[in-house]
Parts: structure tokens; C-alpha cells; sequence
């Protein structure tokens, strides 16, 4: 019989097998071709893992990093929203813009971005094929 003391250790080391094995799950089935159960638009940003490729993300999530990618291609490394929003093909307004940096936010906050300045993102070294 387990002690008292015992138990709840015993209950966090199974939970945290299986959220181990809940995340290897989970980056084989982002790691897959997107198909019919591709992200779309309001889908959860998954943290970044080098098991994910860009397809794990929603479309506009996509074309926000394909941007920072080719801008950074071109020698442009550090965006701020309002350009991205441009680029993008949308209007400047504030609210556009202000989506821009809601996405961005997100993006960063789960590691596909960097905001090395206030406002100003580039693509994270992982994504971007560093360690």
C-alpha cells in the first residue's frame, strides 16, 4: 500500500508520462503533410519544436512567416507590424495593423518569432533552420 506522502508523487510521475507521451503524439500528427485537417484560421499557435514544420500552422500564420522569410532573403532581417501588414497586402489602418501585432505576439510568444525591439519581429533562429 502506498503511504500518503507517496501517492501524490506516484500521481504526478504518471501525469507527467503522460504528457510526455501526449506531446510525442501530438508532433507526429503536426509533423504530417497538412490535409484535410489542416489548421485554419482561429486554430490554436502550437509551440514551436523542430518535429513542426510551417504547415502545422493556420494559413495567415503561414504567410506572416513566409513574409518575414523572404523579407529577410532580401536583406530586410527585422520588420516592424505595419510593414508586415503592408506586405501582407492589407490596409494600414490601426485595427489591420493592430491584428498584425496580435499574430506576431502570438507567434513569438510560442517561438516561430523574435521581437529583438519593441514592435519589431524577424523569424526565430528554429524556424528559420538555426538551433
Amino acid at each position: 500500500m502506498a503511504s500518503a506522502v507517496g501517492l501524490p508523487e506516484e500521481r504526478e510521475l504518471a501525469a507527467r508520462e503522460r504528457v510526455e507521451e501526449l506531446r510525442e503524439v501530438a508532433d507526429r500528427v503536426l509533423a504530417e503533410p497538412a490535409g484535410p485537417m489542416a489548421a485554419r484560421w482561429g486554430s490554436i499557435v502550437p509551440v514551436w519544436r523542430p518535429a513542426l514544420a510551417m504547415a502545422a500552422l493556420a494559413a495567415h500564420d503561414q504567410r506572416i512567416l513566409t513574409t518575414l522569410t523572404e523579407e529577410a532573403s532580401g536583406g530586410k532581417s527585422v520588420m516592424p507590424c505595419q510593414e508586415i501588414t503592408a506586405v501582407l497586402g492589407r490596409e494600414t489602418v490601426p485595427a489591420s495593423v493592430k491584428g498584425v501585432r496580435s499574430k506576431m505576439k502570438r507567434l513569438t510568444d510560442r517561438g516561430w518569432a523574435d521581437e529583438p525591439t519593441s514592435g519589431r519581429f524577424t523569424l526565430a533562429a528554429g524556424p528559420a533552420g538555426g538551433p
